[in-house]
């Protein structure tokens, strides 16, 4: 083989390859959707959140909780409620009514299993995305005011910080989060407590992909004071 034979292999595995590797890896990478979302499932409307491969979910069944983490397609988990057939020797999060579950998902639907505390998954549990959030802001965000993490399940939306214990609380509109900061000090006390705490104040933060510009004030004032953040891995 003389090396310009060589060099012509070389092309023509590189291009194979390249072909391979749109045809198969993109079709892979879409193929793990973010199960983000509101469900309508066997076992009541179920609202998943997925930060990386974690998921933590809420569903109407018994103040219904949903933990775990996503491999692939599939949600190894648990669920947890306040009471069940059967209780458990042991409690997590708090409650003894538990179980694992295995959900598989397919783009906006999902079959899964479920059973009661450590016993094997039998029963059946399946579902329909009825609606993908439009923007979530979860995630470490490191902002003005120090590194923020923020959780999204529908449109509402809590959080901290490490200033003072700070918090966060409220609501998404389309891309606009309005809601409140609360913190065990600042530089005014309001004259009545949010969350059993008396420093506090609006917010009001526009999101634009990975960065938002804000606003902030002290109690029920006007919001006049700038918050700035940037979505960190």
């Amino acid at each position: 083989m003389t090396n310009g034979e060589f060099m012509n292999l070389c092309r023509i595995a590189s291009l194979v390859g390249a072909f391979v590797t749109v045809a198969f890896g993109s079709s892979l990478a879409f193929g793990q959707d973010n199960v983000s979302g509101d469900w309508k499932t066997s076992e009541g409307v179920m609202t998943l959140t997925q930060t990386g491969d974690q998921i933590s979910g809420r569903y109407t069944s018994d103040h219904g909780e949903v933990l775990g983490k996503v491999q692939g397609q599939v949600l190894v988990g648990y669920w947890i409620e306040d009471h069940s057939d059967k209780k458990c020797a042991t409690s997590k999060n708090g409650r003894s009514y538990w179980g694992q579950i295995q959900f598989t998902f397919a783009g906006d639907t999902f079959s899964g299993r479920w059973g009661y505390c450590d016993d094997p998954v039998s029963g059946n549990w399946t579902g329909t995305r009825e609606a993908k959030p439009v923007f979530s802001v979860n995630g470490r965000w490191q902002t003005s005011e120090g590194l923020m993490t923020l959780v999204q399940q529908g449109d509402a939306v809590s959080g901290s910080y490490p200033q003072d214990r700070g918090e966060i609380t409220g609501m998404m509109k389309g891309p606009v989060l309005e809601g409140y900061w609360i913190e065990d000090a600042s530089g005014q006390k309001c004259a009545v407590e949010k969350n059993g705490r008396f420093y506090w104040g609006r917010i009001r933060f526009s999101f634009a992909k990975d960065v938002f510009a804000g606003t902030w004030g002290y109690c029920d004032n006007a919001i006049d004071r700038k918050w700035t953040g940037e979505r960190v891995p």
